[in-house]
């Protein structure tokens, strides 16, 4: 038996064709407009996880490139740093060369030490360069200057209060490249040669083994001088002693004969007369500096 096609029914495929055109036809417009092949992960499942993973990589590929930026802009205000401070070194060696001249007067030599100053200062101001809210010669710490000047006893000196990691810069999948050192390794680099004391006190290393690293104040008081039987010979001390700067037993040597007096293994000085006026405030010093106030006036 023959089959016929109804109207009705031929009207519905054509229908359903035009509204298929226009799905096409309006994606199409949309593909061209947001320059996307896939709009919606259904469009392609698997293209879309691969854009999804290509995404994550650029991104990655983008903050990588934004802290190599940085770590550049660092490394490079380092350097010019760094310069400067070579330049100051130089300066400063060509002032202590022109110090060692004996024929500077005292205002010569206040204004080589005002200049020495002045470069201090500007060595302590690229010590505690920044970048980026960054420390450059501080570690990793970042909370407060690394190079920090402080007073004790009266004398000004400069402590690290930084820490001795390297900073890093992440430039792919794990994989760091250090872009610094710690301030001490440019600023305070010591070599380790063990304990030296400097000064005239006669202080030194005991039978143990020294401990630390860097530079200390070891300080001494003078309370009283005991002036054993001096008082027995016509000498007494000045002031009680009070302004005496010796450390430990001393022996004082008082030739007659040959009108001479020394202190400990000090310089040899001639007596003053009685009628001398110095002979009411002698001082005489030991091998290590250490003085010693005598009345030779009685």
């Amino acid at each position: 038996m023959p089959l016929r096609i109804s109207t009705s029914s031929t009207y519905s495929r054509i229908l359903t064709g035009l509204r298929g055109n226009q799905f096409a036809s309006l994606r199409a417009q949309e593909q061209i407009a947001t320059g996307r092949r896939i709009l919606r992960p259904s469009d392609d499942p698997t293209g879309t996880a691969q854009s999804l993973a290509i995404s994550r990589q650029l991104a990655d590929v983008g903050r990588i490139a934004g802290a190599v930026r940085d770590g550049k802009a660092l490394v490079d205000t380092a350097t010019s740093g760094l310069e400067d401070g070579s330049r100051l070194l130089a300066e400063a060696q060509a002032f202590l060369l022109q110090g060692l001249n004996g024929t500077l007067n005292q205002a010569d030599r206040e204004s080589l030490a005002t200049e020495f100053d002045l470069l201090r200062t500007q060595m302590l101001d690229i010590a505690n360069l920044r970048s980026g809210g960054r420390y450059l010669f501080g570690g990793t710490e970042n909370s407060g200057p690394p190079w920090v000047e402080v007073n004790e006893g009266g004398l000004s000196r400069v402590v690290y209060r930084g820490n001795q990691e390297d900073q890093v810069l992440r430039v792919g999948d794990g994989v760091d490249v250090g872009i610094g050192l710690p301030g001490t390794e440019i600023f305070g680099r010591v070599d380790a040669q063990g304990a030296r004391f400097n000064g005239l006190t006669g202080a030194a290393s005991g039978l143990t083994a020294d401990q630390g690293r860097g530079y200390e104040y070891l300080r001494f008081r003078h309370d009283s001088t005991d002036p054993s039987d001096l008082a027995s010979v016509g000498i007494n001390l000045v002031n009680a002693g009070a302004q005496d700067t010796l450390l430990g037993d001393n022996n004082l040597v008082i030739d007659t004969a040959a009108g001479t007096i020394r202190l400990g293994n000090g310089p040899v000085e001639d007596l003053p007369g009685i009628s001398d006026p110095e002979a009411a405030d002698f001082v005489v010093k030991n091998e290590k500096g250490g003085e010693l106030r005598l009345d030779l006036s009685g």
